[in-house]
């Protein structure tokens, strides 16, 4: 299988919801077969760095021989996520949940309940 290329095939949106919060997006992963990917509350000043951390999210999903699953804790460098299925808010994402969609968020708030222990024996690094 051919490595796909994730800055050609996999489009990464930042939508500005006021002035100060903004939701990072993907298009693209869905033609794969893969859940798109979403960060909501992103600070506007931190959306290069949030586009960088979806592009190798997307990389790692798609090019990686391991199967990645909804509520699996992954590392980029020393940023840790959990990928949990999205809740849809029609007020501001229309027509963007026709297919799967997994927001990246804290491993700490996402509500697992699993220990520390189990979150590292989980994770997968993407460094």
């Amino acid at each position: 299988m051919s490595k796909i290329d994730v800055l050609k095939e996999i489009k990464i949106h930042v939508v500005r919801l006021d002035s100060m919060d903004a939701w990072a997006h993907t298009h693209g992963m869905a033609k794969f077969g893969k859940a798109e990917l979403e960060i909501k509350g992103v600070p506007v000043f931190m959306a290069p760095f949030t586009g960088a951390i979806l592009n190798q999210t997307c990389d790692y999903i798609l090019n990686s021989a391991r199967s990645v699953q909804v509520n699996e804790v992954m590392q980029i460098g020393t940023s840790q996520f959990r990928l949990v299925a999205a809740d849809p808010d029609p007020d501001h994402y229309k027509g963007h949940y026709d297919h799967a969609r997994w927001e990246l968020v804290d491993p700490d708030i996402s509500g697992c309940g699993c220990c520390e222990s189990c979150k590292k024996e989980s994770g997968a690094a993407l460094n």
